[in-house]
């Protein structure tokens, strides 16, 4: 799994988790004169016809389509004009799916499988956020070892699991349950659980946690004004507490204790909605422990999951509730 570079590791990771016969990146070639033209930099493949002089040519082939187009791009090729391009000679016609993203800067990130339909629209998703982490790659790529590339793209699996069940529709209970088990299991926290407003916005209450009955008579209904989880609702600013991160506030994640266990290390993520904050996603160790740069960019990325489902759910009640009054005449 681990290639020579941080970047053929993670086409390697990349190649693995969609099981695609190639992964290839595409990147601005200094020495051409035209922008849009990108150069293939990097690739794994399971086939020996790539040809390492490739370029994404608009108008000629897919990847040129993409960074032509600066989209997203998922299409079989043998229904389309347009070849991958970056077979040697008549390799490319057992190329049956095809999927491409932009890169930030110019660049173009792209996968293909010589099986029909073998990536689904749900996927652009996951390939978008490996685009997203190659600009680090290219920056910082010789300070990066190959064992943080594969903890992020191991993150990013995980977030596609989430993405996937939301796109399905999935309650909101359903959501977050899974979501919190999977923040234990895969994110290596002892706890995590989200906490909500009480009615009275002075105070919050356990919504959910994993494991189960921990914390839930502990925390019973408590005041804003304890502890940084309160500091969370009150600021709307998420805390990352851990030895190179000391708490900005005393008092810790509670306040006062009153039976609470002691959480050495921990997370406290605001989920905001029409401006105020409505939830704290709190991940939290009893030990001591650093987290991890790919750590806190994979928990903001499952708060802002969760935070636009808040807010497809707030949308829906309002246009319910719309709709009830119109039926009343109320309006």
């Amino acid at each position: 799994m681990f290639g020579r570079t941080p970047l053929e590791s993670l086409l390697a990771i990349i190649a693995s988790v969609f099981d695609a016969h190639s992964a290839l990146l595409f990147l601005p070639d200094s020495s051409e004169k035209t922008p849009a033209v990108v150069q293939l930099r990097v690739f794994f493949s399971l086939s020996d016809d790539i040809n390492g002089e490739a370029k994404a040519l608009p108008g000629q082939n897919l990847p040129g389509w993409v960074a032509h187009n600066q989209a997203p791009l998922l299409v079989n090729p043998e229904n389309e004009k347009m070849r991958p391009g970056y077979y040697r000679d008549t390799a490319g016609r057992h190329i049956r799916t095809f999927m491409g993203c932009p890169v930030q800067g110019g660049g173009v990130l792209c996968i293909d499988s010589k099986k029909k339909d073998a990536f689904a629209e749900s996927e652009q998703k996951l390939l978008h956020l490996f685009a997203l982490f190659i600009p680090q790659l290219l920056e910082d790529g010789k300070n990066i070892p190959a064992a943080s590339v594969v903890e992020e793209a191991e993150y990013f699996c995980s977030l596609s699991r989430l993405e996937s069940l939301r796109a399905q529709g999935t309650s909101w209970s359903n959501l977050l349950r899974v979501t919190l088990t999977l923040l234990v299991e895969d994110g290596g926290f002892e706890h995590a659980f989200l906490v909500t407003l009480s009615e009275d916005a002075g105070s919050y209450v356990l919504e959910d946690e994993f494991p189960q009955a921990q914390l839930r008579e502990q925390i019973g209904k408590r005041p804003l004004k304890n502890g940084l989880l309160g500091r969370a609702f009150l600021e709307g600013k998420a805390f990352f507490v851990d030895p190179e991160r000391p708490a900005p506030y005393s008092g810790g994640l509670w306040g006062e204790l009153n039976g609470l266990p002691v959480f050495a290390s921990f997370i406290c993520l605001p989920l905001l909605l029409d401006g105020g904050c409505c939830a704290v996603l709190c991940l939290a160790n009893s030990c001591s422990r650093r987290f991890s740069n790919e750590l806190c960019r994979f928990v903001r990325l499952v708060g802002d999951s969760l935070q636009t489902t808040l807010e497809k759910i707030s949308l829906k009640y309002r246009l319910n509730s719309l709709r009830k009054k119109l039926r009343g005449g109320r309006i």
